[in-house]
């Protein structure tokens, strides 16, 4: 009978049988989370019935003692959870995927999204990569990820040309289904001028084998080398990646006073809450930096001298001399 195969034997058939149905990348998650829970099994597997919290609770501090992320973590529990989900409905038996995951962790651990100022973007187009390499094309698809309202790598490498409808780059994101409609305009023009020929396959010459998802990894992790690459070059402090176009875009335009509802739209998210958490995340850090050059400043207090040891919090043992006692904010 099904039911006495192992949870992961069937989950990799139920993981299989969605394709085409779910998302490629939801698809992707499922049979990455799968394999890393047989790592942990060793060999052996478990009835649907007889997973429990103990059981999975012990697979998230093996994934923590290899060093896996908090949000990677997430990912796995919850493809993991959707997975038994299908499979208790199947065997008809009550769902009980509350009690068996609620000691894991399934949330989201807020990261720190970088972004770069328009000063630091013009740094980078100064590169001057040599013509037709590599580098060349990793800055370019960069630059035009960033101009096209911050479009995801994954987006930009499966651009067609019959996604050029007249002043426009109209796409859908491989991630949300969301239509998403840039306006082909100033520098998206000319890259797009740059690399599309009439009568191809993709717009930009990234992807070798159409439709082959291990392809796809393969450029992603030679663009991010070659991004990394980039900003030493361009002598940036900030760790270039494929995502920090994005976040860029959505920096600017937010510090541009652009409205939270057009850069949802913009970034093509499903909901304006996803948004707001995104917008609030990049917020604190600039109002993080602000601080530092704020308390940079008061070092150079041209009527004292300030010094200041930092510890635990970042800021400790303040040593103030001054000709005033106290500080006047106008």
């Amino acid at each position: 009978m099904e039911q006495e195969k192992g949870f992961t034997e069937r989950a990799f058939a139920v993981a299989d049988e969605l394709r085409g149905l779910r998302s490629e990348s939801t698809c992707a998650n499922y049979v990455t989370a799968l394999r890393a829970f047989a790592v942990f099994l060793d060999g052996s597997d478990v009835l649907v019935e007889n997973m429990d919290g103990a059981l999975l609770l012990g697979f998230e501090h093996w994934l923590r003692r290899r060093g896996v992320g908090l949000n990677t973590i997430s990912c796995y529990m919850r493809s993991l959870r959707s997975l038994y989900r299908r499979l208790s409905t199947q065997d008809g038996v009550q769902e009980q995927e509350r009690e068996v995951f609620s000691a894991v962790f399934t949330g989201c651990a807020r990261t720190r999204k970088r972004a770069l100022r328009a000063e630091e973007v013009n740094m980078l187009r100064r590169v001057l990569p040599r013509e037709g390499s590599q580098l060349e094309l990793a800055l370019d698809v960069f630059l035009f990820s960033l101009y096209a309202m911050g479009m995801p790598f994954v987006d930009v490498a499966h651009l067609r040309g019959e996604n050029i409808d007249g002043r426009y780059i109209v796409y859908s994101r491989r991630k949300t289904g969301q239509r998403v409609c840039v306006p082909l305009e100033g520098r998206i023009g000319d890259i797009v001028d740059k690399y599309w020929r009439q009568g191809t396959g993709y717009l930009f010459p990234i992807l070798e084998v159409e439709g082959v998802k291990k392809d796809y990894d393969k450029q992603l992790c030679n663009y991010n080398r070659l991004l990394k690459r980039l900003g030493r070059v361009a002598g940036l402090n900030v760790t270039l990646t494929s995502y920090v176009a994005r976040h860029t875009w959505a920096t600017l335009a937010w510090e541009q006073g652009v409205g939270v509802n057009v850069i949802s739209r913009a970034l093509g998210h499903t909901n304006v809450v996803t948004t707001q958490i995104y917008m609030r995340e990049l917020d604190e850090s600039r109002v993080r930096e602000a601080t530092l050059a704020v308390l940079k400043a008061l070092e150079r207090n041209p009527n004292g001298t300030m010094r200041m040891g930092y510890g635990k919090w970042g800021m400790e043992n303040w040593e103030m001399e001054d000709r005033v006692s106290y500080f006047h904010w106008e």
